[in-house]
């Protein structure tokens, strides 16, 4: 049963006049069902009723949720879709933002909440809303307004559970005591002295009454521990997961160490507590970098790049793809080299070519040395629902020319786990490597410390980019 006081709008009066005005109407009381104490005057809503309360949510859902959103969406269109002029690439800042629409829109939506939250008692309406943006209200003053405003709903939600455990005398106290809070905030001229005082006295009481029944600090530590956990759970289950590179099979675009984001969200939201997604009609597209799980052992995570979609007949030739007898578009850019482990055994050599496959530009090195190098494989046949993908160390490793016995076989849909951003840590055997922090995926092809002729040569087949850079429509 509710024992806060339904105050009146306090017009002109100051907060200490009001009070005793207030207080002396009370002529006429009343018993109610022996528990609650009604008074024989005009009553009117709390200050923090349900009215108010549905105006500040929707207030909230408008400023803290739908511009900020509407403000990350109109950002990442602006900044345009499709390929890059070869001529013209974008580069840096610009370049990273234009291929992590994701994060950029994460990171635009935190900043401009954040900034509105800032000026939350500027905007329009927001004296509406909240108390603290009275125009009357000295600024040192708003954010203790707005803790007292907590303190009111918390003292009607306290009352209202432990009703029953609270004696009448208590409860006239915490009602004459939470019409004076309310009476202070509403006083014009505000009064700060009052309102301190008033505050202060409801404050102390709250905490004698309701020792017992509230949340003790453990707790209230624990239970913001668990919403953290709780969050970040749900962070990584449906928009960004980190993951780790084990293997070789990637390079040059990824090396052994490097620790990368994904975005789960890219191919469809993914069912809670099962497999699949809400959404099946977001398929990765042609030279994607995806994460999925290997279809032979699905609890095992690969990362590869997508080249045929559900129909396509694959066919390789020393290392190149052809699509329905299309075949990819490739340049050879220079002699590339790398090692495992300081051992000198560990070295590999080969040639490193750019190919040109939908939207998207990258680097695939074919291993003179590689053992289980095959001229031609194929070809296979992709199944509906599943996609064909490669690494781009073509000659080192395992991926749909090779699964299933060496019978070949694509990845289901429903296996696909999100496609891969930009690597955010990378260490290897060899040590902490800062150089690849901030290497994007799907970005602008780049080798790092490559010599000036690789360079040269990976500029030169960017600049020219095949017309045609999808297999024709079956």
């Amino acid at each position: 049963m509710r024992a806060c006081p339904k105050p009146f709008r306090a017009g002109n009066f100051g907060a200490s006049e009001e009070i005793h005005a207030r207080r002396s109407q009370r002529a006429v009381t009343e018993r109610d069902n022996g528990d609650r104490l009604v008074y024989g005057r005009a009553l009117r809503k709390p200050v923090v009723n349900r009215a108010v309360r549905i105006t500040r949510s929707a207030f909230a859902g408008v400023w803290f949720f739908l511009v900020p959103l509407v403000a990350a969406v109109a950002l990442v269109a602006s900044l345009g879709h499709g390929a890059p002029d070869p001529l013209d690439p974008p580069t840096g800042l610009f370049a990273f933002m234009r291929d992590q629409p994701v994060p950029l829109a994460i990171v635009v939506f935190t900043i401009v909440e954040t900034l509105l939250w800032r000026v939350r008692y500027r905007l329009p309406l927001a004296a509406k809303v909240y108390p603290a943006a009275r125009a009357d209200l000295p600024e040192e003053a708003r954010a203790d307004v707005e803790a007292a405003m907590g303190l009111l709903e918390e003292c009607e939600r306290l009352q209202d559970r432990f009703a029953k455990k609270i004696d009448a005398q208590d409860r006239r106290t915490l009602e004459e005591q939470t019409e004076a809070l309310e009476l202070a905030l509403e006083a014009a001229p505000f009064e700060l002295a009052v309102f301190q005082s008033s505050r202060d006295d409801l404050a102390n009481t709250v905490d004698r009454v309701f020792a017992p029944y509230r949340k003790g600090e453990t707790r209230e530590y624990v239970e913001q521990i668990v919403i953290a956990l709780g969050l970040a759970l749900a962070l990584r289950s449906f928009v960004v997961e980190a993951f780790k590179i084990p293997s070789g099979s990637m390079i040059p675009t990824l090396r052994v160490g490097d620790h990368i984001f994904v975005d789960k969200l890219r191919y469809g939201p993914l069912m809670p507590f099962g497999k699949g997604r809400l959404y099946s009609r977001m398929p990765p597209v042609r030279g994607d970098v995806v994460v999925f799980g290997f279809p032979e052992r699905p609890e095992e995570d690969f990362i590869k790049r997508v080249i045929g979609h559900p129909g396509d007949t694959i066919e390789v030739f020393d290392g190149h793809p052809r699509i329905n007898g299309w075949e990819v578009p490739h340049c050879h850019a220079g002699s590339f080299s790398y090692s495992d482990s300081d051992e000198v055994w560990s070295r590999h050599e080969g040639e490193l070519f750019v190919e040109f496959l939908g939207e998207n530009s990258y680097l695939v090195l074919l291993d003179r040395a590689a053992l289980g190098a095959m001229d031609h494989q194929g070809p296979f046949t992709v199944k509906p629902s599943e996609f064909f993908v490669m690494g781009d160390n073509r000659n080192n490793s395992h991926d749909s020319r090779l699964w299933f016995g060496g019978k070949g076989g694509g990845v289901p849909f429903d296996l696909l786990k999100g496609h891969a951003l930009f690597v955010w840590f990378s260490a290897s055997s060899k040590g902490f490597d800062a150089s690849r922090i901030g290497t994007v995926v799907t970005g602008h092809p780049r080798v790092e410390q490559a010599s000036v002729e690789l360079q040269a040569g990976i500029e030169k087949c960017l600049s020219e980019r095949p017309s045609v850079t999808l297999p024709p429509a079956r």
